[in-house]
């Protein structure tokens, strides 16, 4: 059987999803320097939900992917799309609202620009009964996980998470489509403390910090680093995943 929901027909839909958690991966199209493509947190999120469905296979389903959310802040960088945070929570809410009214319900988003109208729509959806799930990546699990594993002390001691197009970033796209990173490319964006660049950017977006959308210095990124942020952000998740689960449908 299809794991993919998009491939199923309504009858099996109605079959596979009664013992399992549809799972509704959200991305991205946004800038990423000169160096990554525009699709970054659209892949990271797709590779992240597969990573789930590949070992929970008898608890989950995935939905097609939703390439588009927050954005703004990118938005004078061409090949940017992007909606408002009012419209992608509303659009979260609606599409939640669509489906059987006791279907458990997963949406996975690696994009940080998608978390306060994934987290506020997760909040409305949860006040109305639904069995709803919102999961983000944060700097905890990578961390947690790197000690859990023995990371190499340049990787828990001097690396440091960045905002856009970093190290971090570079770093999962080398795990995962090295062909995609253009290495000769990359040089370093804005390095200021992230909350006052965050605040900066609200106003006057990413034009305001960084000539070149980068947020972070792409420097010393390697697949090494890409495979251990993976799989620390894919444990983070079917952890949080496996506790849902048995709380709506076991």
């Amino acid at each position: 059987m299809s794991l993919q929901l998009a491939k199923m027909t309504a009858r099996d839909a109605k079959t596979a999803l009664s013992s399992r958690v549809l799972v509704i991966p959200l991305g991205s199209t946004e800038q990423h320097g000169p160096h990554l493509p525009l699709a970054t947190d659209t892949t990271i999120t797709s590779k992240i939900t597969q990573s789930l469905i590949d070992l929970r296979p008898e608890q989950a389903i995935v939905a097609p992917m939703i390439p588009f959310g927050c954005s703004g802040e990118h938005s004078m960088i061409p090949g940017t799309l992007s909606v408002s945070t009012q419209a992608l929570e509303f659009y979260l809410v609606e599409l939640v609202r669509s489906s059987e009214a006791n279907q458990a319900i997963a949406i996975v988003s690696a994009h940080g620009g998608n978390a306060v109208s994934l987290l506020n729509a997760h909040r409305i959806l949860q006040s109305e009964g639904r069995k709803i799930m919102a999961w983000i990546p944060t700097v905890d699990a990578l961390i947690s996980a790197a000690e859990r594993h023995q990371a190499p002390l340049s990787f828990r001691g001097l690396w440091q998470p960045d905002l856009h197009a970093g190290r971090t970033e570079t770093s999962i796209m080398l795990a995962l489509d090295p062909t995609s990173v253009n290495v000769q490319a990359a040089r370093a964006g804005a390095l200021e403390d992230p909350a006052k660049l965050i605040e900066m950017m609200k106003v006057g977006g990413i034009g305001a910090v960084s000539k070149n959308g980068v947020i972070g210095d792409p420097a010393g990124a390697s697949v090494e680093e890409g495979l251990l942020i993976l799989s620390a952000f894919a444990e983070d998740l079917i952890s949080k995943f496996d506790k849902f689960y048995q709380k709506v449908i076991s």
